[in-house]
């Protein structure tokens, strides 16, 4: 009887542990499709507003191109009734025809000046069309929750290379953190890189987790380079990375000028 007591808790509890793992994997996932969904809305806004100042700027040049139309017509009948009303008088009809001259030149330079306007140069244009700078507000909030010099636990977020450049300014050189646990996420040798960068002259942490990602052999010259110079790293988990032998030797040369990493 007791056996199978024993065996129903180790079933429940296997059960249970089942299920804090499902609910971690279905919570990281609205998380990651949030995510998406902020960016895809970004960027549909600023296509919008692209589109919309576009529209108004065609319409601004209709609404000059149909003001200038309508002057020179207007000016065209203007003419011909002063040329009438001038035919007896040579002199009166040069006054006529040089005020003319003078109003089509001033049609002209208007046009000019406002298609230089409406239009902008290349160089302006190109100045407007900046990239979007990359966010993620849900990473961002969890690191600005952490306390300073504290363990940043950001396992299986999901996290990109572009969210690396986010940890490193908030959780690595705003809060100061120990230990940065980035295990079982999509961090490749570009990552790695900025990391790298960031901790080559870092002396607080200790602890660097990086399991579970996609680093491979390219990835590890960036941080066995930095870890001649860093004093402070104590671990490092690369486990999961795809790392041959090549990597490996990299490892093994840095462990020969490193004495302060020990797992």
């Amino acid at each position: 009887m007791g056996g199978t007591v024993t065996k129903v808790r180790t079933s429940v509890a296997q059960v249970q542990e089942n299920m804090g793992t499902t609910l971690n994997t279905a919570t990281n996932m609205i998380n990651h499709l949030q995510r998406d969904a902020s960016n895809i809305m970004a960027n549909l806004a600023h296509e919008s507003l692209e589109s919309l100042r576009g529209l108004t700027t065609r319409v601004d040049r209709s609404v000059f191109l149909l003001t200038n139309t309508i002057m020179a017509i207007a000016t065209a009948i203007a003419l011909s009734f002063l040329l009438l009303l001038t035919s007896f008088s040579p002199f009166l009809r040069n006054i006529v025809w040089l005020m003319f001259a003078i109003l089509c030149i001033y049609m002209i330079l208007t046009y000019i000046q406002h298609s230089q306007s409406t239009l902008p140069s290349s160089s302006t244009t190109q100045v407007e069309e900046k990239p979007i700078i990359y966010q993620n507000a849900l990473l961002e909030n969890i690191i600005a929750q952490s306390n300073i010099q504290s363990v940043i636990d950001l396992t299986g977020h999901q996290l990109i290379d572009d969210d690396i450049k986010i940890v490193v300014t908030q959780a690595i050189i705003k809060k100061k953190c120990t230990q940065l646990k980035l295990g079982q996420n999509r961090i490749t040798s570009t990552g790695a890189s900025y990391l790298a960068d960031a901790l080559r002259q870092n002396n607080t942490l200790e602890v660097l987790s990086l399991w579970n990602n996609n680093l491979n052999d390219i990835g590890i010259p960036y941080l066995t380079d930095m870890l001649k110079i860093n004093k402070s790293l104590k671990k490092l988990d690369l486990s999961g990375n795809h790392i041959t032998n090549i990597g490996a030797m990299h490892l093994t040369n840095m462990l020969k000028i490193n004495r302060i990493l020990t797992h």
